[in-house]
């Protein structure tokens, strides 16, 4: 089917005839306009500027690379009846002053910090989470494997081996541990660790090695006036000579004065005498 308005086929309707009579004067008759042409000059610009602007980001990311957001735990400070809620990154230290704060360790439990403590995260990631407790008081509360948590104070150091404990230092850096729930491993130094179970409580200090102890002062020896019972015996074959022994001397007897040779005795002295004075 054709039809006139489209093609000038068919039967031509006389209303559209006059109509195309009275504007037949008004029909172009020449040729159709040529398109205009972009200019070269606007390419080549526009391609500088993109290459310009390529060339100032590779710059750009050589000087400063893009690096990932440090590790941070959520920390949720509560001061009174204000809550807010910031960011504790690796190495920033915190202290509470007055308020409480609450701490999210990554996904394995919690830490909660009472007014007048300061701490730093030292360390964070899937198999280790570590932070430091210079002074103040911590709660931890941990669900995870052992030894995935550790707290560092200036004197030992709290491994966590799944449990809820409470740390406490004072200002000298000594420090008291109570644990609430599990088990605790201290360690002091190169001292062996110890566990520490449900329900315990422990002087962080009392762990440290003890001082190596001065010997006692030795016991003058003991003055004996004959040889010891363990003196070594000569020798079976040593014959030491042996001293004679001297004659005892006789003891003198008593009330009777020793004889000369000579002289009588004295009961014949005696009668002799008897008979001169009887002859006188």
């Amino acid at each position: 089917m054709s039809d006139y308005l489209f093609d000038k086929a068919g039967e031509a309707d006389p209303e559209v005839e006059r109509l195309e009579a009275l504007l037949s004067p008004l029909a172009y008759r020449g040729a159709a306009p040529a398109l205009p042409r972009r200019s070269s000059r606007r390419t080549w610009i526009a391609g500088a500027a993109a290459t310009a602007a390529a060339a100032a980001l590779v710059a750009l990311v050589i000087a400063r690379p893009w690096r990932p957001r440090p590790p941070a735990w959520m920390a949720t400070v509560r001061d009174g009846a204000t809550t807010r809620t910031t960011r504790l990154a690796v190495g920033e230290w915190l202290d509470t002053g007055a308020t409480r704060v609450r701490l999210v360790v990554a996904d394995i439990g919690t830490v909660e910090l009472a007014a007048g403590t300061r701490a730093r995260i030292v360390a964070t990631g899937a198999a280790r989470h570590e932070m430091e407790l210079a002074r103040g008081t911590l709660a931890a509360a941990i669900d995870a494997p052992p030894r995935r948590f550790v707290v560092d104070t200036p004197e030992a150091v709290v491994t966590d081996l799944g449990c809820a404990f409470e740390l406490t230092v004072d200002e000298a850096g000594h420090g008291r541990l109570v644990v609430t729930a599990g088990k605790v491993a201290v360690r002091h130094g190169d001292a062996p660790e110890i566990v520490v179970p449900a329900g315990g409580r422990v002087a962080l200090s009392q762990h440290a090695p003890p001082p190596p102890s001065a010997p006692p002062p030795s016991a003058p020896p003991p003055h004996h006036h004959h040889a010891p019972a363990h003196a070594p015996k000569p020798a079976a074959h040593a014959h030491a000579p042996k001293t004679p022994t001297p004659p005892a001397a006789p003891h003198p007897q008593p009330h009777a004065a020793p004889a000369k040779k000579d002289e009588p005795p004295r009961i014949q002295h005696d009668a002799l005498k008897a008979l001169q004075q009887s002859g006188e």
